[in-house]
């Protein structure tokens, strides 16, 4: 069973992570989860400062972590005392290794994080850091643009890619308890990939897939909407997996989409990290992703 005690969210004082902030908040209050703040003050930022200066700049930064936090809980009108929040600064090489480790010392549930923060020197939620975190993480990570917006109310339409792995099934089933627990309707989708074919060949590379090749995706589909609890719907996609993707989340008012990040290896391949990090840097809606959930899952519930 899914489960979301704490939550960490990254920030870097930019735009960028306020989203993150937000749905961190509104997420804690429906599920009584308690909030982590983050800031990953980079070694190399303070490279010319004394080192009894460095106690100073982490409470400095640490009070700004708490400011923050209270502008955006009065901003959305929370009662402050509604949500448990804790404010952490640590120092690292970088701000990835940062919030890996400070997720894996606190037995963190969700990682939400921007993917766009500072640049230059003091840059920390940028998409390759979050790409880093994305790969590297112990639990499932949101990743949330700027431009998105959405909050956990307004959670309606989750949409999830599958590839039939058993990591696909995790995803499903982690996917299930949180709509669930939203309110949500599901959708579960496959994505026919078509190989390129020469022209020479006279023939379009829809030929491949036969009638019994998709009625065995569609049987293989309901199949997994059928051990849902949540209603469940299912779709068959033809294409490049991440533009399908993108394009029906887009196309389809989807607010949330989860998917491993690992999925069949080889030729069958489908989810695999290239994938995953496409959608989630492209995507109309935040992308909820983790290498295993079905793992993750199972380590909670003991």
């Amino acid at each position: 069973m899914a489960r979301l005690q704490q939550i960490l969210v990254a920030r870097d004082f930019s735009s960028g992570s306020d989203p993150a902030l937000t749905f961190a908040l509104a997420l804690a209050r429906t599920t009584g989860a308690e909030v982590h703040t983050l800031y990953a003050d980079v070694l190399e930022t303070e490279q010319f400062n004394p080192p009894e200066n460095r106690a100073s700049t982490r409470d400095k930064l640490r009070s700004r972590l708490q400011q923050r936090a209270t502008e955006t809980i009065q901003t959305s009108g929370y009662d402050p005392e509604d949500v448990r929040i804790t404010h952490e600064v640590i120092r690292d090489a970088a701000p990835a290794p940062a919030i890996l480790t400070y997720a894996d010392q606190n037995d963190i549930d969700l990682i939400i994080m921007g993917t766009h923060g500072r640049r230059g020197m003091r840059k920390a939620l940028l998409g390759s850091v979050a790409t880093e975190v994305v790969r590297l993480a112990p639990c499932p990570v949101l990743t949330i643009r700027p431009n998105h917006g959405v909050t956990p109310a307004a959670v309606r339409n989750i949409l999830v890619p599958v590839d039939f792995s058993e990591r696909a099934k995790g995803a499903v089933r982690y996917a299930d308890e949180l709509a669930d627990e939203l309110g949500a309707s599901l959708t579960l989708v496959h994505a026919i990939e078509f190989f390129s074919v020469p022209d020479i060949y006279g023939i379009s590379p829809s030929a491949f897939v036969t009638k019994e090749v998709r009625h065995n995706i569609q049987q293989k589909l309901r199949e997994y909407a059928g051990e849902t609890s949540t209603e469940a719907t299912y779709e068959i996609l033809s294409g490049n997996p991440a533009v399908e993707i993108e394009d029906y989340a887009e196309e389809n008012d989807v607010d949330l989409i989860v998917m491993p990040t690992r999925g069949q290896t080889g030729v069958k391949r489908f989810l695999m990290g290239s994938v995953a990090e496409r959608v989630i840097s492209r995507a109309s809606c935040p992308v909820l992703s983790a290498k295993d959930f079905e793992s993750f899952l199972t380590v909670r519930a003991q």
